[in-house]
């Protein structure tokens, strides 16, 4: 259960689970990714337990100050907020964020839980955005849209007329770099069609588009 840790004046949460009987057991910190001591850290302790261990989960970011997402400030100034693709916020939902509509915790595989979720998953999160942009316009109500790509792990996940058509570009590229170029050219190609979908709903003039890359293909930076 819950417990709470002193640490330098601070009272740090933490996450704890034992065997039933027993004891002294052997110890195991678990440490938590970036999302917090959130349900799958959890049951990774109580899993530890049942094996036998004492399990500790400290909730390593204790001083963090305030992690209120952009959602939930501009759902609570009156906005609609939706999120499609990539959800890497622990295993709960966006829906837990200050997101009115998503399409589910998908982590890195997309709703059907793909291993390969694109190139079919690059248009769909396009497709789900641009609908839900059009509700809200027809509804007369400011909107907050997060569309996050997948990527891709593999040749496969472009669409085989990107391949086509970047076959000169591609020629002399190796492996990896070349099939990144691929998958870029996809995303790239999605994000157009997010702006061109705010063209003829007439909303670019009052909509601000923010494009944020976490890589970079080759000697190319975005």
């Amino acid at each position: 259960g819950e417990v709470a840790i002193p640490v330098e004046g601070v009272s740090m949460p933490a996450y704890r689970a034992a065997p039933a009987a027993g004891g002294p057991f052997p110890i195991v910190v678990v440490v938590q990714e970036i999302f917090g001591v959130h349900e799958h850290i959890r049951d990774v302790c109580r899993r530890l337990a049942k094996l036998g261990y004492l399990a500790v989960a400290p909730d390593l970011y204790v001083r963090q100050g305030d992690v209120t997402t952009i959602a939930e400030v501009l759902r609570e100034a009156g906005y609609a907020t939706a999120h499609y693709g990539k959800w890497h916020v622990g295993r709960e939902r966006p829906a837990r964020h200050g997101f009115d509509e998503d399409d589910g915790a998908n982590t890195n595989r997309g709703p059907d839980r793909n291993d390969k979720p694109n190139p079919e998953e690059a248009l769909a999160i396009t497709d789900r955005g641009l609908a839900f942009a059009r509700r809200q316009l027809a509804a007369k109500r400011p909107f907050y849209l997060q569309l996050s790509h997948y990527g891709g792990g593999s040749e496969e996940e472009s669409l085989p007329a990107t391949r086509q058509a970047l076959a000169a570009e591609l020629r002399g590229m190796r492996g990896k770099t070349a099939w990144q170029a691929a998958v870029l050219r996809d995303v790239d190609d999605q994000i157009g069609r997010v702006l061109a979908g705010l063209d003829e709903l007439q909303l670019a003039t009052n909509t601000y588009v923010i494009v944020v890359f976490d890589h970079e293909i080759g000697r190319a930076h975005v």
